[in-house]
């Protein structure tokens, strides 16, 4: 089991060619998060959850005019992945983490497809 902390920053831009609208998103989620692995070595496959708070603004432009806004919401990620030792104190991560953030009349979702280096201390 892994206790840990979950900083992001991701980005997101739409423009609609019909009627010209231009949005961009960005997105910064600080989440504690939970880890269980099913393998001490080797190839680990995991589950996990984070859940807390994701940090958004959306931007807006239209004609020239332009609307931001910003506003902290509670959210929570499941994770579903593995780890795959590439050396002694290294090795590859790669994970599905969909991402629910509460938000006013729907829910903000999005699925993250995630591959990384994990080093050893």
């Amino acid at each position: 089991m892994a206790l840990g902390l979950d900083l992001g920053y991701q980005m997101f831009s739409a423009k609609e060619e019909v009627d010209g609208v231009s949005t961009k998103f960005s997105i910064i989620p600080i989440a504690p998060s939970f880890t269980y692995y099913f393998a001490t070595e080797g190839f680990k496959p995991y589950v996990g959850a984070n859940v807390g708070f994701y940090m958004w603004k959306a931007k807006a432009e239209f004609m020239g005019a332009s609307i931001s806004t910003t506003a902290t919401k509670l959210g929570f990620a499941p994770v579903l992945g593995f780890e795959y030792a590439l050396g002694e104190k290294m090795g590859l991560d790669v994970n599905a983490k969909y991402n629910y953030i509460t938000t006013e009349g729907s829910a903000t979702t999005y699925l993250g497809i995630n591959v990384g280096l994990v080093f050893g201390l």
